[in-house]
């Protein structure tokens, strides 16, 4: 049976209509209408997405898992985006949703994906992406990565572009990944060996030249959870 958005999503089925008496016959021909029909173009771009999703993993869509308001939520934000990248996404996380994944049904996962750009999707994907991980982050592969910022950004910047530390910025901003700073002592403890301890200003020369301040970056709980519900995967869900 082929999937109608209109029949899984009830409580949605008048968004796409014009709020009666609210907008000016000027208004609505001007705006309404074209955001309807905007709207409702990108909704059938989805349900494609949707469907393609369903084929490669070899899944069935089961609505009755979706609750009526992640439905809603998740229909009222994908519908705004016009963006393949974006759409896949959201046909992604619905379609793990109704299958039961826990972490696609988090609905606040709704909201960070209505605020990525392709360009943050894409530096999102390569900084969680398990060879990335391995390669360069602190900390095993299976738990959240922990990135010096610089070394990242630099190498986002070689694999996706110059636009990737705007991406990283607004990946911070949202929660995704959190920053921290940690102190580096570099050589004073080596320096400490050969100092007289009494010796107050030298002490206090040397830890100002020698001690650094590290920027890191850190893979949230919310950021990991999030990659594990749209990540690129064909058959496996867990």
């Amino acid at each position: 049976m082929a999937l109608e958005i209109g029949n899984l999503i009830k409580p949605a089925q008048d968004a796409l209509a014009p709020v009666g008496g609210t907008l000016s016959d000027i208004w609505q021909g001007v705006v309404g209408d074209r955001v309807a029909a905007w709207r409702l173009k990108n909704a059938v771009k989805i349900q494609c997405e949707i469907h393609r999703e369903l084929e490669e993993a070899g899944l069935a869509l089961n609505a009755s898992k979706i609750p009526e308001r992640y439905a809603f939520a998740w229909f009222e934000e994908a519908t705004q985006q016009d963006e393949p990248e974006i759409q896949a996404l959201f046909a992604r996380l619905l379609v793990r949703a109704a299958n039961g994944d826990e972490h696609a049904k988090d609905r606040r996962h709704i909201t960070l994906l209505s605020q990525l750009t392709p360009a943050d999707a894409q530096v999102f994907a390569a900084m969680f992406d398990p060879k990335t991980r391995q390669g360069l982050a602190r900390g095993m592969r299976h738990t959240p990565p922990v990135w010096d910022e610089g070394s990242i950004t630099r190498k986002m910047e070689r694999e996706v572009g110059e636009h990737a530390r705007a991406s990283i910025e607004h990946l911070v901003n949202i929660g995704i990944v959190s920053r921290a700073f940690r102190l580096e002592l570099g050589g004073m403890r080596s320096v400490r060996r050969y100092l007289n301890l009494d010796d107050v200003g030298n002490i206090a020369k040397a830890a100002a030249e020698d001690l650094k301040i590290e920027r890191e970056l850190c893979a949230t709980v919310l950021g990991m959870s999030l990659y594990s519900a749209v990540r690129e995967v064909k058959s496996d869900l867990s």
